[in-house]
């Protein structure tokens, strides 16, 4: 099942495809658990920069919280 969601970014490949994925799974303000292991195996897949994905991150979190 996770194959077939990451397959689904391979159009945003990368820290883009990241931020959305983020930026998704924080809409509503909460980050599940299965949000959140897809969110890490993202990072994983995608062997991006973990200064990256904080900095991508924080911004999130700021972003949705108003």
């Amino acid at each position: 099942r996770m194959n077939r969601h990451l397959a689904t970014l391979a159009f945003a490949a990368g820290l883009a495809g990241f931020t959305h994925a983020l930026d998704l799974a924080l809409a509503d303000g909460e980050l599940t658990i299965d949000e959140s292991d897809f969110i890490n195996t993202i990072i994983r897949s995608m062997n991006l920069d973990r200064d990256e994905v904080r900095r991508v991150a924080d911004a999130m979190l700021i972003k949705n919280r108003f």
